[in-house]
């Protein structure tokens, strides 16, 4: 079995200012940007798990997608001499009626850490504008977040619309958000509830058989 890297140990422990230095010196050592990204990628998804586990929280999901964040940043000037490749695309937004983004913020920053291409339509969006992006780009899934009770008939129009359009069979639909259940995911005719942030990158490397 593969030792697990510096890079890659605290990173799970959230030892923020060593992996910035860590990173610094592998990248001053010309070492190859694929390697370091899957360290950090392979990091983040053990963090999640631990989350899973309930020994990290919220919080600590939050911190380490910033910790991500920052060492993409630091990544990006070498990324186009390198054989990075995109994981794939995901629409992703608040349904209409509802102007809360803290879930779908911490989602949106999780699967781009870990690799994908999200469009983020931001919040109250409506049916006719998911679909209008759906028509637009080549996504296999669409995240709806809902954080309202009271908008969950936006879920279910929203996929209606989507079905309307004919483009059910194009795009696979996970909803998400502190009152929804999988009772909701059935009832509005979504294919996967998430439960968290977490689960949201597991669905979309499912999706993309990754």
């Amino acid at each position: 079995m593969k030792a697990k890297s510096g890079l890659f140990k605290n990173f799970v422990s959230l030892n923020e200012s060593e992996v910035y230095r860590i990173l610094k010196d592998r990248i001053e050592s010309n070492e190859d940007i694929v390697q370091i990204l899957e360290d950090l990628q392979s990091a983040l998804f053990e963090i999640g798990n631990l989350f899973e586990k309930e020994k990290y929280f919220v919080p600590d999901l939050m911190f380490a997608g910033e910790i991500m964040k920052n060492s993409n940043k630091q990544l990006e000037p070498f990324m186009s001499k390198s054989k990075l490749k995109n994981k794939g695309m995901i629409i992703i937004g608040t349904v209409f009626g509802d102007v809360h983004d803290i879930g779908k913020n911490l989602v949106v920053m999780l699967l781009e850490s870990a690799g994908f291409t999200v469009t983020d339509l931001g919040v109250d969006v409506s049916p006719s504008r998911f679909v209008e992006e759906i028509k637009k780009n080549d996504a296999k899934l669409l995240g709806l977040s809902s954080l309202l009770t009271m908008s969950f008939d936006a879920i279910g129009n929203t996929v209606r619309e989507i079905e309307k359009q004919g483009l059910r069979n194009k795009i696979k639909i996970m909803v998400g958000g502190a009152p929804v259940t999988e009772l909701v995911r059935e009832k509005t005719g979504c294919d996967f509830y998430c439960k968290d942030a977490y689960e949201g990158i597991q669905l979309a490397m499912k999706v993309y058989d990754l």
